[in-house]
This record gives C-alpha cells, structure tokens and sequence, in this order.
C-alpha cells in the first residue's frame, strides 16, 4: 500500500523535475509552498505545509457545519427557513422526477 507522503513525495519531485504543471491557472498550493524561501525547498516541509492546509480546511468546515447546526437547533424561525429551502432545493426536484424522497437513502456517505 502507498502512503499520502509517499504520493505527495512523488508529486514534489515530479513538479521539480518539471514534468507536471499545475491544473489551475495561476500558482496551486503546491506550487506557493515549493517557492516560498521559508520552506527552502525541504520536501518534508513542503508535505508538511499541505497537509497542514488540508486538516485546517477538512477542520474549519466540519466547525462551521457543526456550529451551524448548534445554532438552528436553537433558533426556531431559521430551523423552520432551513426546512422550506431544503424542501423547495432538494425534496421537491427529486419528487418532480417521479421518485419517492428518502433521507436515509439519498445522504449517503456516496451521495455526500
């Protein structure tokens, strides 16, 4: 089995023989990381950067989805807006097409 450092250490050193380019227009995160002087090229810190930036996006959304939650258990008159938008944006186009709405089967870990 390959490891994530593994996959990133052969990416960094794909990008620095300069045999793949970044995907977006402008510099990616990796591309930031490996010119930053701060990092000095060091491939352990540059993998290091990444997953830093990873675990802290992967941690703020899973606070704000959780925040938000806490906070419209707690508000009844924006638990009631969230219900009728979730309804109107996601139960009705799924019952317009003829099919019954399932919670249980329509979040899934797949559909998610």
């Amino acid at each position: 089995m390959v490891t994530l450092r593994a996959k990133m250490s052969y990416v960094i050193k794909l990008r620095k023989e300069g045999r793949t380019k970044s995907i977006v227009d402008g510099a990616d995160m990796l591309t930031i990381l490996m010119e930053e002087p701060i990092f000095g090229g060091d491939e352990q810190e540059i993998m290091d950067g990444c997953l830093e930036f990873f675990v802290g996006g992967a941690i703020s959304i899973a606070s704000t989805t959780a925040n938000f939650i806490m906070r419209t258990a707690q508000l009844p008159d924006v638990k009631q807006k969230v219900r009728e938008e979730f309804k109107r944006v996601v139960v009705v186009p799924i019952e317009s097409q003829g099919k019954s709405f399932s919670m249980k089967e329509s979040f899934t870990f797949d559909t998610i």
